[in-house]
């Protein structure tokens, strides 16, 4: 598919273009003397967080007559160009499993694409809860059993539960054990669900004592979910900004049957982006029956939510006083840098639209720094999202 380009760096590899290989750099992920080894690792991972580099220098060697000669001998007219609903079937043709058929949205009330009734939305909400709670309780019953009832046990078993079935099926679609699909997760999470009642039992009346601060963390990811919840509810659309990109990752994701996931733009190739946080949503919405555009949403608000229980959590466990826990909430979750306060006082009547995110994401001058409350209203929905919450949920077991 690439002749040209596989031939230019194997010829600039072997220092035949008048460029001289001067020096290579490699950096691998390390904790004190131990190293890690990571090249065989997914592009993702290692490209975009610790690629290598190669440092070439132009000599008196180098002719641009031979370059174009030696580039001008690949044969392009071998190269295959498939229109991509041909590539696509090609794709499917050559691995059938792979690609799983387009299929209906999983979601009983949707009459039809942007449909929002009202029972519809609710229903969805419920069922995205009680899969959370669920899970929870399960995570909570086991770490109740392994370390007892102290303070952030419940926001670190919400966070748990969350990733819970998308990390399960991650593991065992990647090792080749089990194929990445919604029996898969269900799997996962009905195991979660098992070994959190044989904990109970097992534990029987034993540390159940109250947890101090479970009710604040509880209202702390109740109150962040339904205030972002309500956020995306305003300006619900996918159609500007990155958002478009993001939920192709999520069909994506959700559609691919082996890991990691086909590309939503190239027919027949593999996703190399940072695809895990669409994974942990995929998953999710497999878990709790809700359809994909619905789970971009609410996955939005549940990062809030994860986020400011973790952050009461840990601090009220730290302080052991309620006031600080909800200032942190508030400065972790929802003041963001406000820098859209003076912008909305010099001009009160602008649009609440993409600008003003824009604006307000790009305060220092030449930089991207975007904060939490921008990007869960307006759906910046990458990976790295999802480090907020298990940031949080790190301090939250620091505190524990």
């Amino acid at each position: 598919r690439y002749p040209l380009a596989r031939r230019y760096y194997e010829l600039l590899f072997a220092e035949a273009l008048g460029f001289r290989h001067q020096r290579s750099f490699e950096s691998h992920p390390r904790l004190g003397p131990l190293e890690l080894p990571d090249g065989a690792s997914e592009e993702a991972f290692r490209v975009y967080d610790h690629p290598s580099v190669h440092v070439f220098a132009k000599t008196e060697a180098f002719d641009p007559a031979r370059v174009d000669a030696l580039l001008s001998a690949v044969r392009l007219d071998r190269v295959v160009r498939p229109p991509p609903r041909d590539g696509t079937s090609r794709h499917r043709a050559a691995l059938p499993t792979d690609l799983a058929p387009k299929r209906a949205a999983a979601d009983p009330h949707a009459k039809a694409a942007g449909d929002r009734h009202v029972v519809a939305e609710v229903a969805a909400i419920l069922r995205w809860l009680a899969g959370l709670a669920v899970l929870q309780l399960a995570v909570g019953s086991l770490l109740r059993s392994a370390i007892g009832p102290l303070g952030a046990i419940w926001a670190v078993a919400r966070t748990l539960a969350w990733v819970a079935p998308g990390l399960g099926v991650f593991w065992l679609a990647s090792l080749g054990l089990a194929p990445h699909a919604a029996g898969t997760v269900r799997a996962v999470g009905a195991l979660v669900l098992a070994c959190g009642v044989v904990s109970a039992l097992h534990r029987g009346r034993r540390n159940d004592r109250p947890v101090p601060g479970a009710r604040g963390t509880e209202l702390a990811f109740l109150g962040c979910f339904a205030a972002f919840a309500l956020l995306r509810a305003l300006v619900p659309a996918i159609y500007w900004g990155e958002k478009p990109m993001d939920l192709a990752m999520l069909l994506a994701v959700e559609r691919s049957r082996a890991l990691p996931p086909a590309d939503p733009w190239f027919a027949g190739g593999s996703l190399n982006y940072y695809y895990f946080g669409h994974l942990i949503t995929a998953a999710f919405a497999e878990w709790t029956g809700v359809a994909a555009g619905r789970a971009w949403n609410l996955a939005l608000a549940t990062l809030a939510g994860l986020t400011g229980s973790a952050l009461f959590a840990s601090v009220r466990t730290l302080t052991g006083r309620a006031w600080p826990a909800a200032a942190a909430v508030m400065l972790g979750v929802v003041l963001g840098n406000l820098a859209v306060l003076p912008l909305l006082v010099a001009d009160p009547g602008r649009p609440w639209n993409f600008m003003l995110f824009w604006e307000t994401s790009r305060v220092v001058e030449g930089t991207i720094n975007e904060f939490p409350a921008w990007s869960f209203l307006f759906g910046d929905l990458h990976a790295h999202v999802l480090a907020l919450p298990l940031e949080a949920t790190l301090v939250a077991l620091g505190a524990a």
